[in-house]
């Protein structure tokens, strides 16, 4: 394509161009054919450059008109304004999650006859259940699954407890729910606790231990019922087996109840003599034990340590030996242990030389 040259273009007025007596409405003449040019790349920028000289002189003599006190077509209107953007559609209201440990229900000794719909009979009188499920059920399961081996009811010999959880709507319904603590149901009182394990007072609760793996809570609760009223009885249970690991708790709702309970201690339960002690805190358990102040005390290589102390923490007869004359007798024993290592190393480095000199 070739530009065009100055002989192609019209030739522009030297004087100052009026607009006063322009109008729109009156044909222009204009000779096309002074514009044009054999080829036609040329003739369509001729045509380009005409229709855009036109667009301005149109917009010139009506900023003029505009400017001199009179009215003009173009700017007549509403200023323009550019479209506002779509509003997105309203989204769905979100749920409020609420946790759910502080709303969460443990029932313990249950009934094992008891159903789900039992549970939640005797909830709803309190609140909405959303859920309620079995824990702990003593089965004999074999190759079948727990839910088979439930609904079969094939529980093992002498279980006849098991636990339930709930979930209630709110946190305000659990709290009130909590009132049915130590209610008598088919025979069983049954414990009603939060699941998320809240603190216990230790004063008013004390540890049992040497007790039977077959004894039960409701007969643990008789034989402590003189001392005061109960909050909860607890034996610890194997998860396998179902069957108590000899040990479990008393709560009471008075810590004076709590030291009257401390008489039962070496009185015989099931022919068992109990060991009945003040309950200590978690806090308390989960401490290290001391250290030895005596730089030299080795409780590994003592093995004979746990045999002096059995006689005196153990044993329900003997009396308590004083401290300082067991401490003597784990210094001897450390003394025997040195002399016996001097030994060895001695018999050693004379079997060590013997070889030498015979080779």
């Amino acid at each position: 394509m070739t530009p065009p040259t100055d002989l192609d273009m019209p030739s522009l007025p030297t004087s100052k161009p009026s607009f006063t007596n322009f109008k729109p409405s009156e044909p222009i003449s204009i000779d096309i054919e002074l514009f044009k040019s054999s080829s036609p790349e040329s003739e369509s920028s001729f045509r380009f450059f005409l229709s855009m000289n036109l667009l301005a002189f149109i917009f010139m003599s009506e900023l003029t008109q505009l400017l001199s006190g009179g009215s003009s077509s173009l700017f007549e209107g509403e200023a323009f304004k550019a479209p506002k953007p779509p509003t997105p559609p309203p989204s769905p209201p979100q749920k409020v999650v609420i946790p759910r440990e502080p709303r969460t229900l443990f029932i313990g000794n249950v009934p094992i006859a008891t159903k789900r719909k039992d549970i939640k009979e005797l909830l709803e009188h309190y609140g909405e259940v959303e859920k309620v499920w079995s824990r702990s059920v003593p089965v004999e399961r074999g190759k079948l699954p727990i839910k088979a081996a439930v609904a079969l009811k094939k529980f093992k010999e002498d279980a006849d407890t098991c636990n339930f959880y709930a979930l209630m709507a709110t946190e305000e319904q659990a709290q009130k729910a909590l009132e049915l603590n130590n209610k008598e149901l088919n025979g069983k009182h049954i414990r009603v606790d939060l699941a998320e394990q809240p603190k216990k007072d230790p004063k008013k609760s004390v540890f049992i231990g040497n007790l039977s793996y077959y004894a039960k809570e409701e007969e643990l609760r008789e034989e402590f019922a003189e001392f005061g009223d109960i909050d909860y009885v607890r034996i610890i249970k194997d998860p396998q087996t179902h069957l108590g690991k000899g040990f479990g708790y008393v709560a009471f709702k008075e810590a004076s109840a709590a030291k009257r309970a401390l008489a039962k201690n070496n009185l015989l339960f099931k022919d068992r003599p109990l060991r009945v002690t003040k309950a200590k805190d978690q806090k308390e358990l989960q401490k290290p034990p001391k250290r030895s102040s005596n730089p030299f005390f080795n409780a590994k290589a003592l093995k004979t340590q746990a045999e002096l102390y059995d006689d005196t923490l153990n044993s329900q007869t003997s009396k308590k030996r004083p401290r300082s004359e067991l401490k003597k007798q784990v210094l001897s024993e450390q003394e025997k242990l040195k002399r016996a290592k001097k030994q060895r190393r001695q018999h050693n480095k004379q079997k060590a030389s013997t070889k030498k000199k015979s080779n």
